[in-house]
């Protein structure tokens, strides 16, 4: 009998996972993605996948071409029978508790799905290399994540010496929500 080695165990141990904790499904390359975060829907248009994008939330708008692909409601809670109807082979959602449901049975049904949160440059970094792996472009999403890390460090180098005055995004009405502490766009 052969017994697992330890370079197996560690290669497990070391596999990328999603903010879930859940294995992130490389070496697969899919081609029908549904995409319900406008991050990684955004993403994907970067890494040229939008080709393979069958479905997203009606938050997902941007680049203006997002339009083109059909949406498939919310992002949150999204209807599960909407998105299978789409015949994905990988679907892309949010990290959200309440995403935690409809993860469940979209993987019951057998399709690969992986949640990402993005809520931060540095989450933004990982979860876009991870894309690259999962779409088989490694090369143009380490590109990607190049590009605008040079650009936000000229961006910071600029502006250093300048004050940093406290602004307030007003970016929903009922209630009121503004962006605070730890997001991206505080960043």
């Amino acid at each position: 009998t052969t017994r697992p080695s330890a370079t197996a165990g560690a290669a497990a141990a070391d596999a990328p996972r999603d903010d879930f904790g859940a294995l992130v499904p490389v070496g697969q390359r899919p081609v029908r993605i549904v995409s319900l975060n406008p991050t990684t829907t955004e993403i994907l248009f970067a890494l040229g996948a939008s080709h393979r994008l069958v479905g997203r939330s009606q938050w997902d708008v941007f680049p203006d071409s997002a339009r083109a692909v059909p949406s498939l409601g919310e992002a949150l809670r999204p209807n599960v029978e909407a998105v299978l109807g789409a015949r994905p082979d990988l679907v892309v959602l949010y990290a959200s508790e309440d995403n935690r449901p409809a993860l469940a049975r979209l993987r019951q049904a057998g399709i690969p799905t992986i949640a990402f949160k993005i809520d931060s440059i540095e989450q933004f970094a990982r979860d876009a290399r991870l894309l690259g792996r999962v779409t088989g472009d490694s090369a143009r999403a380490a590109t990607l994540v190049d590009t605008i890390e040079a650009t936000l460090a000229r961006v910071r180098a600029a502006t250093a010496s300048l004050p940093h005055p406290t602004v307030f995004i007003h970016v929903w009405d009922a209630p009121v929500i503004t962006i605070g502490g730890g997001s991206f766009m505080s960043e």
